[in-house]
C-alpha cells in the first residue's frame, strides 16, 4: 500500500472515529481556530480552561473545562508519511 494511501485511510479512520463523539455530544470541533493560551488556576497547577482564537473572524474565546491537548502532528505516528492537518477539538 502507498503511503499517501496510507495516510488517507487512517486520518478517514480518525476522523469518523472523532464524529462518532461529535455527534453524541462529548465532543465540539473547532477547525478553523488555532491554541493560544491554557488557563491556570492562581497556583498554576491546575488547567481550568482554554484560550483560542477563531481565524475567520479573529475573535478570542475562553472555554471553560477540562483540555487535552494534542501537539506534535501527525508525522509522531505516520512516521516518514507527510504531514497531514488535524482537527482542533474540545473535549
Amino acid at each position: 500500500m502507498q503511503k499517501a494511501v496510507q495516510e488517507k485511510v487512517l486520518m478517514t479512520a480518525l476522523i469518523d472515529e472523532v464524529r462518532k463523539y461529535e455527534t453524541i455530544g462529548l465532543i465540539k470541533r473547532y477547525s478553523h481556530h488555532e491554541f493560544l493560551e491554557l488557563r491556570l488556576d492562581n497556583d498554576g497547577g491546575v488547567c481550568k480552561g482554554v484560550e483560542i482564537r477563531d481565524n475567520y473572524t479573529g475573535r478570542v474565546y475562553y472555554i471553560r473545562g477540562s483540555v487535552i491537548l494534542a501537539t506534535g502532528g501527525s508525522q509522531v505516528y505516520l512516521g516518514e508519511l507527510p504531514q497531514v492537518q488535524l482537527p482542533t477539538l474540545e473535549m
